[in-house]
């Protein structure tokens, strides 16, 4: 053990389990990281070496708790399950949940008029998040792009979705613009 580390007593029973009965506790996955307004995290306890049934008693953030071997989380912060077996043997684990700001989508700007002949430029604009970013934009007669910026001169609606890489899972953003495309008199 590391001369920094004080042992607490969960990791003092934990030690003497694993090492008296070869048993220890696993969660799978090891950590997480969600989006805020994505799928809630799941979290699944094991009790390798230990006889069924067991008995999960996890712990959590802002006085959470169950009772079943799978989690579903939203709330970030560490969790902890101690498992108990038939025989009354127990050991203990725990992971960490992240949760990702969701980035947040504009278009600059958000709407345009312009002259027939004439093409306007949206430029897609995200806060938060981390980065870098995936553009996907629609507009009418089956307009697709995949840049941060587009140049079109089609009356109608262009929308983006950005889907942000530097989080897993992807966390995504959508917003939109508008084109208004009118005949100008001839001066």
């Amino acid at each position: 053990m590391n001369k920094t580390m004080k042992p607490t007593l969960l990791s003092i029973l934990f030690f003497i389990t694993t090492a008296a009965f070869g048993q220890y506790c696993a969660i799978y996955p090891t950590t997480q990281q969600i989006c805020t307004l994505g799928e809630p995290a799941v979290f699944t306890a094991y009790f390798y070496g230990g006889t069924p049934p067991f008995i999960y008693q996890w712990t959590g953030p802002n006085g959470f708790s169950s009772g079943g071997r799978r989690i579903r989380v939203n709330q970030p912060g560490n969790y902890s399950v101690v498992i108990i077996d038939s025989r009354y043997y127990t050991t203990a684990c725990s992971t960490a949940l992240t949760v990702v700001p969701p980035p947040v989508c504009s278009v600059e700007p958000a709407s345009q008029v312009i002259c027939t002949n004439q093409t306007a430029t949206f430029t897609a604009k995200i806060d938060n998040g981390i980065g870098p970013f995936i553009y996907q934009w629609t507009g009418p007669r089956g307009f697709n792009e995949n840049t941060e910026a587009i140049s079109v001169s089609v009356p109608g609606s262009y929308s983006v979705v950005a889907i942000d890489l530097g989080s897993y899972p992807y966390c995504t953003t959508a917003c939109s613009a508008a084109l208004l495309v009118k005949p100008c008199d001839k001066q």
